[in-house]
């Protein structure tokens, strides 16, 4: 955590605007996650001398074995929420200990901060509501170089945590990036927009791309378009709907409510495939259509948040794609169930909504996320680019 205002940062436009709106959130942050306090956090806990956040800490934090400094302890929930959370949905050790009593992890969220020596990027999560509707519901998104006292809104707390990559960003690495930034920035679906960014990606490292360039691809969209919607419709509502499912996280609500206005538990299984399958081309293709962006707005946001992994691997950056196709056809996927109904128009807003509350679903769930994308993977026998006709 480096304290130089003259640093520059890469960053989205929208997090300029950002601010958190506290009560006003559709969500809680507070509710959720699983919370892990510094270790200068816990013992301000721990020995403090106001008495509700004294009693809180000795009945609800625990240890971590590790004791590593920034994951020193945990707290465990409280009827699904963090025990600080008040009735007013703020927090009571901010309340009655000031700002800089909380946390790293709870200061620096929803920040994504990484610092090479050659550059320093900075994100949102998408979990967080209002990071999630600057970021998807903004056209044309630009990509800027801003320097620390820019950005008051973000470094608000002396607490904001960076991750300092130890790494170099190499000379190819640096030229993708911006490859990256610029492909995006044009009016291409985002459809092409990857499937460039991924050959780009593949030859950097010798990587042999057959599929593109094969008669399957060039001639066969439609077919291929048609296999993953009905895959979609097979396995996602195994995913998403229960009938004894539990309410108290967004994501939950939301599959609860896309069960119910698709009639999915009344449908037998042909009937179901065949309506997700009309409202997918009749509602959905069409609003994504006009509305690419989200698309590309979403990928901007995780390709800058998870910039250090792109020295690691191909493995590491087929992943992260398939992550993020994941997430958007869960996305679709919901959005198109939600909209059943006759007069049912979709909106930004629902978009936002639904893809808000799946990322911060996974983000608590990495064992069931690497289940469903090596299950993908099986499917696909390893062919990253089956996958993107989930978003063609």
């Amino acid at each position: 955590m480096q304290n130089n205002k003259n640093e520059v940062f890469i960053t989205p436009e929208y997090i300029t605007k950002f601010n958190c709106i506290g009560k006003d959130c559709i969500d809680s942050c507070c509710t959720g996650f699983n919370i892990e306090l510094d270790k200068e956090t816990y013992k301000k806990y721990i020995k403090s001398p106001d008495k509700k956040i004294n009693l809180i800490s000795k009945k609800y934090i625990i240890k971590n074995k590790t004791e590593a400094n920034l994951s020193f302890a945990k707290i465990e929930n409280k009827n699904h929420s963090c025990p600080f959370l008040a009735n007013d949905k703020l927090c009571k050790a901010y309340s009655l200990l000031g700002k800089e009593s909380l946390s790293v992890g709870c200061s620096t969220y929803p920040r994504v901060i990484k610092r090479f020596k050659e550059a320093t990027f900075l994100a949102g999560e998408i979990s967080c509501p209002e990071i999630a509707r600057l970021c998807l519901s903004t056209p044309n998104i630009k990509i800027k170089k801003l320097k620390k006292n820019n950005l008051k809104n973000i470094f608000n707390s002396n607490k904001i945590y960076s991750n300092d990559i130890s790494k170099n960003l190499s000379a190819d690495t640096i030229n993708f990036i911006e490859k990256v930034f610029l492909k995006l920035s044009n009016k291409d679906t985002f459809f092409k927009n990857l499937e460039e960014i991924i050959i780009s990606y593949y030859n950097i490292h010798n990587k042999i791309d057959y599929f593109t360039k094969s008669k399957a691809f060039i001639f066969d969209k439609e077919h291929l378009k048609e296999s993953n919607l009905l895959l979609q419709s097979n396995f996602l509502p195994k995913i998403c709907f229960r009938k004894k499912l539990d309410n108290y996280l967004r994501y939950q609500k939301i599959c609860i409510k896309a069960a119910e206005k698709s009639k999915y538990f009344y449908l037998n299984e042909n009937e179901f495939k065949k309506k997700y399958i009309y409202n997918y081309k009749s509602k959905f293709n069409k609003f994504i259509i006009e509305n690419n962006y989200l698309l590309k707005n979403f990928f901007l946001n995780e390709f800058i948040k998870n910039i250090e992994g792109l020295q690691l691997s191909i493995d590491f950056f087929d992943g992260f794609i398939r992550e993020v196709l994941y997430k958007l056809n869960m996305s679709n996927f919901l959005i198109t169930c939600l909209s059943f109904e006759d007069n049912k128009k979709i909106t930004i807003d629902d978009y936002v909504k639904v893809l808000s509350a799946i990322q911060k679903i996974t983000q608590n769930s990495e064992d069931k996320k690497t289940l469903i994308i090596n299950f993908f993977k099986k499917l696909d026998k390893n062919n990253l680019f089956l996958r993107l006709f989930d978003i063609y």
